[in-house]
């Protein structure tokens, strides 16, 4: 009897023993396969970011979409390395490819090697359909845009172009309404199809104020750096969002409907008794905003991941 105990004692050693071994071993598997998705994920998280940072400067600016994807990929530790940026398609779409080596703990005693996780992401431009933050400023959409061209917009007593551009009512007909949204951009949604009503007095005062507090707050002004259409930060305020309209009767402009969206690029405003004509240049420009797929002509895209 002793002796048969004495046996099934051993046993059981060697079936605890295996059965740690195993435990062990699928414990090991488990932390470096959770390390494997960490790893992943954080690589996947880079790109979306790096590839979002970079849509705004398309279509027309390629080299600093990549720049800005590149160093907002850098700055979620992300090596040059391990991503590739290309832009597709005429500057429509910005994809990234990253790949990582990543090195096991545990499982190495088992026979695994190290694996490498990839990660991709892929943004596309499309038109602008509804957005926050427009300028209460209008152009017609009938008009000839050519971009990169200085162009003035006369919204001042006496100067306004009735059928080319205006001033708009956006968040009430109020002076200091009108200079609130020039100032920050309108805080609600306009959308493609909406009906807006044009203004009709003295806003030359309340544009001159609000285009200066938007000039002051660029940070190339503040760093004492002159910002250009064509070389500006991405958060600069002199670029807005202009709303693209067409008369709803013929050649009556009290009221009218949005038809689209531009991007306009605001370089000065004259003196407020001359008007406070503002000089700017239309630019093709993306936003966050409501997305359609089809590209519209007046300049102002939106972006999103699609991959």
């Amino acid at each position: 009897m002793k002796k048969l105990i004495k046996n099934e004692r051993g046993a059981v050693i060697v079936l605890v023993a295996f059965y740690m071994t195993v435990v062990i071993g699928l414990l090991a598997l488990v932390v470096d396969a959770g390390s494997l998705y960490l790893e992943k994920s954080r690589l996947q998280k880079g790109v979306d970011l790096a590839v979002l940072a970079g849509m705004q400067n398309l279509p027309d600016l390629p080299e600093r979409a990549l720049s800005a994807a590149s160093n907002v990929a850098l700055a979620n530790d992300l090596k040059e390395n391990e991503v590739a940026f290309s832009i597709r398609e005429n500057g429509t779409i910005l994809a990234a490819t990253a790949k990582r080596n990543v090195s096991f703990t545990f499982a190495r005693a088992l026979g695994f090697s190290d694996q490498i996780v990839t990660a991709s992401a892929k943004g596309r431009v499309g038109s602008l359909t509804g957005v926050k933050g427009a300028l209460p400023l209008g152009a017609y959409g009938n008009q000839m845009f050519t971009f990169g061209e200085r162009v003035t917009l006369r919204v001042g007593p006496g100067s306004q172009e009735a059928g080319t551009f205006g001033a708009l009512e956006l968040s009430g007909g109020g002076a200091s309404d009108y200079e609130r949204d020039l100032t920050r951009g309108f805080a609600g949604v306009l959308s493609i199809g909406d009906v807006i009503l044009t203004r009709s007095g003295t806003v030359a005062n309340p544009t001159f104020r609000a285009i200066d507090a938007r000039k002051k707050e660029c940070p190339y002004h503040r760093a004492g750096k002159t910002p250009t259409y064509k070389d500006h930060p991405d958060n600069c305020p002199l670029v807005g969002i202009i709303p693209i309209f067409k008369e709803m009767v013929p050649n009556d402009f009290s009221r009218v409907q949005i038809v689209g969206f531009g991007s306009f690029f605001i370089e000065d405003v004259g003196r407020a008794n001359e008007g406070a004509p503002i000089t700017g240049r239309f630019i093709r420009y993306s936003f966050s905003g409501d997305f359609a797929p089809e590209l519209n002509p007046y300049g102002a895209y939106a972006y999103k991941l699609v991959e």
